[in-house]
């Protein structure tokens, strides 16, 4: 939906990367991209399209038993607090937010990037999170997230213009902390490749949270 909320688009992902969640959209309207306006049939008709999507996604993670984007269905699982993240003095993280995929970075051109999780430990500190599952290859893959979850600290910290929405969640934007949550590496040499990563993470002031390797 565009900030004016005067229309928008539905659409998933990038038809050229083939990932089942586009076929599926695809499978379901065969021209792509829906674009609506502002008015109610449009509307309607971008409601039942994500209506049609979501309960399609349902029917194939119960028969299959796997989700079409483990991230995002990490995602919801830590939302609803089915899985649950600890820092490393045990303390559980609650989400700031019941969303996730909070904006952290925008640019002139229009671009942006999104912080996976925005969470809460309790005090006036806010954790920008960034999640990571076993899809890709482990190592780089992993390392990835720590350059991604400072960049999105350093803009949080210093975003001036989020100032009262921090304030109005009685946290301290100065105070937010880095963290990347990532199951375990599995396979030959994963207690190097584990430490490995938290080394990298500590030299950055990052936090490794642990997650399962796969989500409920």
């Amino acid at each position: 939906v565009d900030l004016k909320g005067s229309g928008g688009v539905v659409s998933v992902g990038d038809p050229k990367k083939g990932a089942r969640a586009t076929d599926a959209f695809r499978e379901i309207r065969p021209e792509g991209a829906f674009e609506f306006g502002n008015d109610q049939p449009a509307i309607e008709k971008a409601s039942g399209l994500l209506r049609e999507f979501s309960e399609r996604s349902r029917k194939e993670h119960s028969v299959k038993k796997g989700a079409w984007d483990p991230e995002h269905h990490m995602e919801d699982q830590i939302l609803r607090e089915v899985v649950k993240l600890r820092d490393e003095n045990g303390r559980v993280l609650k989400p700031v937010l019941d969303v996730s995929q909070v904006p952290a970075i925008w640019w002139t051109d229009g671009g942006a990037r999104y912080t996976d999780l925005l969470m809460g430990d309790g005090s006036d500190t806010p954790w920008t999170v960034e999640l990571k599952v076993n899809t890709q290859g482990q190592g780089q893959y992993f390392r990835h997230a720590v350059g991604q979850t400072v960049l999105y600290r350093a803009f949080l910290r210093g975003a001036t213009q989020l100032a009262p929405w921090f304030e109005s969640h009685n946290l301290d934007q100065k105070k937010c902390k880095a963290a990347i949550a990532i199951p375990k590496p599995a396979g030959a040499n994963s207690g190097d490749r584990w430490n490995d990563i938290k080394r990298l993470a500590k030299t950055f002031g990052v936090t490794v949270l642990e997650v399962p390797s796969l989500a409920r």
